[in-house]
């Protein structure tokens, strides 16, 4: 009798635990801990949101964010940036579109896409949004809150490196968003260039120095006219970035390869269009210094 009324309470149980673990049934939206209730609803439907029944809603705190990459303790009032995380098919890809870009400072579209590589994120759609000005730096904490929420796990070593990453290219763009020559979309593919070097070096050696993750990075800079923009402080943080990315166990260089493969044929349309407004520009600066020399020797001549 006890076993039977046993098998029966197993019987019960065993429904209940499989709904249990169903994962990605809705998208989910994960909001900055620091937005008022109000700020809350704008940003839903910043996002697309119609209805709160149509989503997964979250907030994502501080202690989110320290219990994923550790380090200081981040105030939650700080988080502001949110996401919309949409699961998509196997093997699908990922993409990234910023609502308000014009509330999402440092960060780009495609910093946000090569950061979400580096953590393990694949096969979904991330939607960002802000109601006021921000950098957009902790947006990526809500893409690990989503994936928490619907049983993923992300690597610890991944996300630290993946928000080590978006801190130092926010550096980067802070610094030089007001220079001529630089565009964030050159900076990513830099990112991309300099990711794919590093990997084919190590899965072909075992390892890589910290002296070749330098000529790397530099000559990728180089190549996208950034080396007289991004400065020598800048270019350093970049090699401790990537000395750290080369050391840290656990990275999916297989998915990586192919995700970065992927940003690549993205920002190759934009590229080819900047090196050829940079090399036009180029060309007339040449000719515009030709006609002031020529002009200041006849001038001369003139005296």
């Amino acid at each position: 009798m006890k076993k039977t009324l046993l098998t029966i309470l197993v019987l019960l149980l065993l429904p209940i635990q499989v709904f249990a673990v169903t994962t990605w049934s809705k998208p989910t939206f994960i909001h900055g801990g620091g937005l008022s209730q109000e700020q809350v609803e704008q940003t839903s439907l910043l996002l697309g949101i119609q209805s709160e029944d149509d989503v997964l809603i979250s907030p994502v705190v501080g202690k989110d964010l320290e219990n994923y990459i550790g380090g200081n303790p981040t105030a939650t009032e700080d988080m502001i940036s949110s996401a919309l995380v949409t699961k998509k098919e196997k093997d699908s890809g990922l993409s990234v579109e910023i609502k308000t870009p014009e509330n999402i400072t440092l960060v780009t579209k495609e910093q946000y896409e090569g950061a979400a590589i580096t953590a393990g994120v694949g096969d979904v759609t991330i939607f960002i949004a802000s109601p006021f000005a921000v950098t957009g730096e902790s947006a990526l904490a809500g893409v690990y809150k989503a994936f928490e929420l619907n049983g993923e796990d992300l690597s610890r070593g991944a996300m630290q490196l993946a928000q080590e990453e978006l801190g130092v290219l926010a550096g980067i763009t802070e610094e030089s968003k007001n220079k001529e020559d630089f565009d964030g979309a050159k900076l990513a593919q830099a990112m991309v260039e300099i990711k794919e070097e590093i990997i084919a070096a190590i899965e072909k050696e075992g390892s890589i120095t910290r002296e070749e993750i330098q000529k790397i990075i530099e000559d990728s800079l180089k190549k996208l006219n950034l080396i007289n923009i991004v400065s020598t402080v800048n270019i350093d943080k970049l090699v401790n970035y990537f000395v750290q990315f080369s050391n840290t166990e656990g990275l999916d260089f297989t998915q990586m390869k192919k995700q970065l493969e992927g940003l690549g044929k993205e920002l190759a349309p934009k590229i080819k269009d900047l090196l050829k407004e940079a090399e036009s520009s180029g060309f007339l600066d040449k000719v515009l210094k030709f006609f002031e020399e020529l002009f200041q020797k006849l001038s001369t001549l003139l005296d």
